[in-house]
C-alpha cells in the first residue's frame, strides 16, 4: 500500500495534489519528515484510496521530491513553487515552502494580513539584525526589537507604534513562521523568510553571503564558520556532509580565485565554538506550538468527513482556496 503513495505523488497531478496544495498554502511552510502525514491525509480525505499504512519518516524525502517534480509544472503557471530549504540550526531538519514568483522583487513584500506600519516595522528589525555593529549578526534580542518602537514612535517613522502592538506583530510573525522566537529570547528568521525574502535579503541593502556548501543564505553567522578563503558555510551543512564522509575540501575560492585548500573533519565541528547546547536552543520549543497541532487519530478513518462521506474535490475549484478547511482538519504538525 506504500507505493501506492508513491504512485499517486508521482502520477498526473490531480485532487490529491491538489488539497495537498491547499494544506501547504494554509501553513505557507511544512517539515519534510511531515509530508508523508499530509500527502496520506490528503489522499484518504479524497477518498478515492485510503491509505492505513503510515509513511515512515525517512521516506518523506522522496515522497516529497516526487510531489515537488509533479506540483511544480502546475504551480508555476500560477506564480507559485514548491521549494526545499535546510534549517540553518538544526542538521536534520528540512523544510518545504511554497513561495510565490508574483512580483518577487528586492522590495520587501511579506504575505498574510499585514499592514504597512508592520512590514515597516519588521523591516526595521531586518536592519537591526543585519546591522554590522550587531555582535549576534542576524539575530536580535525580543528586548531590543520591542524597545526600537519608541525610537520609532518618537522620530514619527512609524505612527502608532508601540510595546504592545510590537509584540502582537512578533506573535503573528511567528504563527506564520517568518520568525523564531527561541527559548534564548533572540528573535531569527525562520526558513520560510529565508526562503520566500531571497531576493531582498540578497539585495544592496543587506547583501547577505551564501553557503559554500548549499549556495542558500547564511543569516544567523554565529551558526556558520568563516573559513580562511573568506567564505560561510552553515554549521549545519559541514555536519551533514561529514555524515557522508571522514573529511571533504572546502569548496570555495579565494579572492585570487584560487581553490580553498582547508579540509573539514568531525573535529573542525568539535573546535566551533556552537555548542550541542546552543544548537539546541536555536529553535523555539516543540512543546510551545505542539498546541496549535491536530494530531492524526491512530484508529479513526480519515477519508471521510463529519457526514461520513468522501471529501470530493470541485475541478473548478482554485486549486488553492481555503473554503474547504472550514469542515477539515489539518494533518501536519508544527
Amino acid at each position: 500500500m506504500l507505493e501506492k503513495i508513491f504512485d499517486i505523488a508521482g502520477g498526473n497531478y490531480g485532487d490529491e495534489h491538489r488539497l495537498f496544495a491547499q494544506m501547504i498554502m494554509a501553513k505557507g511552510v511544512v517539515k519534510v519528515d511531515k509530508v508523508g502525514s499530509m500527502f496520506r491525509k490528503a489522499c484518504n480525505l479524497i477518498g478515492h484510496t485510503k491509505i492505513k499504512e503510515r509513511l515512515p519518516k525517512e521516506r518523506s524525502k522522496d515522497l516529497a521530491k516526487s510531489l515537488v517534480e509533479v506540483m511544480n509544472g502546475k504551480l508555476e503557471s500560477m506564480g507559485l513553487r514548491l521549494v526545499f530549504q535546510y534549517d540553518e540550526f538544526h542538521d536534520d531538519l528540512e523544510h518545504l515552502v511554497l513561495i510565490s514568483e508574483i512580483d518577487h522583487s528586492e522590495s520587501l513584500k511579506i504575505t498574510g494580513s499585514f499592514t504597512s506600519e508592520q512590514i515597516e516595522l519588521f523591516h526595521n528589525w531586518l536592519t537591526m539584525m543585519f546591522a554590522v555593529d550587531n555582535d549576534c549578526y542576524g539575530e536580535i534580542l525580543v528586548e531590543d526589537a520591542l524597545n526600537s518602537c519608541t525610537t520609532l514612535a518618537n522620530t514619527g517613522r512609524i505612527h502608532g507604534a508601540s510595546m504592545h502592538n510590537a509584540q502582537m506583530l512578533i506573535d503573528e510573525l511567528r504563527k506564520q513562521k517568518w520568525i523564531i522566537v527561541a527559548r534564548d529570547s533572540y528573535i531569527r528568521l525562520h526558513a520560510r523568510a529565508l526562503t520566500e525574502l531571497e531576493l531582498v535579503l540578497r539585495s544592496d541593502e543587506f547583501d547577505l553571503p551564501s553557503c559554500a556548501l548549499c549556495k542558500r543564505i547564511v543569516a544567523a553567522r554565529r551558526f556558520a564558520h568563516l573559513c580562511q578563503c573568506e567564505n560561510f558555510i552553515h554549521k549545519t551543512c559541514i555536519s551533514r556532509f561529514l555524515q557522508r564522509s571522514n573529511s571533504f575540501q572546502c569548496p570555495g575560492r579565494t579572492v585570487e580565485g584560487e581553490e580553498c585548500t582547508v579540509k573539514f573533519t568531525p573535529e573542525t565541528l568539535r573546535r566551533f565554538h556552537i555548542s550541542v547546547v546552543n544548537a539546541d536552543i536555536a529553535n523555539e520549543e516543540e512543546a510551545e506550538n505542539s498546541a496549535e497541532a491536530i494530531e492524526e487519530p491512530e484508529n479513526e478513518s480519515l477519508a471521510e468527513n463529519e457526514n461520513n462521506t468522501p471529501v470530493r474535490m470541485n475541478s473548478t475549484l482554485n486549486p488553492f482556496s481555503q473554503d474547504l478547511f472550514d469542515d477539515v482538519e489539518m494533518a501536519e504538525d508544527d
